[in-house]
């Protein structure tokens, strides 16, 4: 027979520690029995053993030959290279989660025509400069802001972009959907993307040195971000103080 079934058969008294098990079991059993009973408890302890559900893809991309342009014409960034690392980061994120299986124009190609067209480039329409690279939808973000102190002497750098997907052979923008009737005072913003640290810092973070790092951390999250919008991904644990990248 089993020792501890004779232990509990026989009499024998239980020390103070077996006691206080026994007490937080059992509590913890009443604990779950009210929580299904109410209603709301099999949610949270799923939540509790599984984490938190995964966050659904906000729009599926067609797959057709695409384009990502990532455009900052302010100079939120403070460097001209950041944008490529904000596309470079959206076209691995996008491919490492399988969201789109056909070609993503060479960001090499679309360098090349910026440098061809000069000044010309900015005033291009969206879906003809797609057309020209040969894609059939462009992916396009625009840098709205880029901060690194939020308050004095604290850092959380943060960016802002706003997100659309345009049809490159009809000019048609996919998302966010457009109104079917155009009216002159209506926002035409793509859908807002915000990227930003979990934790402030203030160590050393007012040198150049931090500063650049900084900003280029922050490009690299904003491309996950914007490519997050694209696919199911799974957000950190509640309490969490770091992220999977």
């Amino acid at each position: 027979m089993n020792k501890r079934w004779r232990m509990a058969d026989s009499g024998w008294r239980m020390g103070q520690r077996g006691r206080s098990l026994t007490i937080i079991t059992a509590r913890c059993l009443l604990l779950a029995a009210l929580l299904f009973t109410s209603g709301c408890g099999e949610g949270y302890l799923a939540h509790m053993i599984h984490g938190p559900d995964k966050v659904p893809a906000a729009y599926t991309l067609a797959d057709r030959p695409t384009l990502i342009v990532v455009d900052d014409p302010a100079g939120r960034f403070q460097d001209p290279n950041l944008p490529a690392v904000v596309a470079v980061n959206i076209e691995f994120n996008i491919k490492q989660n399988k969201a789109l299986e056909a070609p993503i124009v060479p960001a090499r190609e679309l360098a090349d025509m910026q440098s061809k067209l000069g000044d010309e480039y900015a005033r291009l329409p969206i879906d003809e400069l797609g057309r020209r690279l040969g894609a059939e939808q462009v992916i396009y973000a625009l840098i709205d802001d880029v901060t690194l102190q939020s308050t004095s002497g604290m850092y959380r750098p943060t960016a802002l972009a706003q997100v659309k997907v345009i049809d490159a052979t009809t000019g048609k923008r996919l998302f966010p959907e457009a109104p079917a009737v155009i009216d002159p005072n209506a926002s035409t913003r793509g859908r807002n993307v915000v990227a930003q640290f979990r934790g402030g810092t203030s160590v050393g973070a007012d040198s150049q040195g931090a500063a650049v790092a900084m900003r280029r951390e922050l490009a690299e999250m904003l491309g996950r971000d914007i490519a997050r919008l694209f696919f199911k991904w799974k957000p950190p644990e509640i309490g969490s103080r770091f992220e999977e990248r």
